[in-house]
């Protein structure tokens, strides 16, 4: 739920985002815990908050920055490296996907180093068919939390972030 949670920041704060959550954990989900819809620019950005660098690659993957994107999550709620195992489900996902531009996996402390040489070759090989693969560590996520907390915040505030006493809805 913490990649729900910055997901929903984000989206208050980047008006052209937009997430669904599709099944709850533990169900058959054919690798999608979230589906994320926004402009090229917007996902951008929240893979480059998350990897705390910019994304070149990325950026040139998806090309115009102003035509919307549609984007995969599969989120691995581990506090440990992900393996090969991980990577090629996430891998196998994509083909059930093929209108899915961006695809990210998100959870773990890393990758092995199996895992990200297989990531690294894997993302290289869609790229080449307008497929753009991200990873979002445990730490990443953070990054997300910490970077939209004034919109998480507000929202647990009240309607419109505003602290609500009780006694203001009541009638007179």
């Amino acid at each position: 739920m913490r990649f729900a949670i910055a997901i929903a920041g984000a989206s208050i704060r980047e008006n052209s985002l937009d997430f669904t959550r599709h099944s709850v954990t533990n169900q058959s989900d054919l690798g999608v815990d979230y589906t994320l819809q926004g402009k090229a620019k917007t996902l951008i950005k929240f893979c480059e908050t998350a990897a705390g660098t910019s994304l070149p690659l990325l950026s040139e993957t998806l090309g115009d920055p102003t035509k919307t994107v549609e984007g995969r999550v599969d989120v691995k709620t581990m506090d440990r490296k992900l393996t090969n195992v991980e990577i090629n489900k996430f891998i196998a996902d994509i083909k059930k996907h093929p209108n899915t531009e961006l695809h990210i996996l998100a959870g773990g402390t890393a990758l092995t180093k199996t895992a990200q040489k297989n990531f690294d070759s894997q993302q290289t090989s869609f790229r080449e068919n307008g497929k753009a693969l991200e990873y979002i560590s445990n730490a990443g996520i953070k990054r997300l939390a910490n970077e939209y907390k004034p919109e998480i915040l507000s929202a647990l505030e009240g309607p419109v972030g505003l602290v609500q006493n009780p006694s203001d809805n009541t009638e007179k």
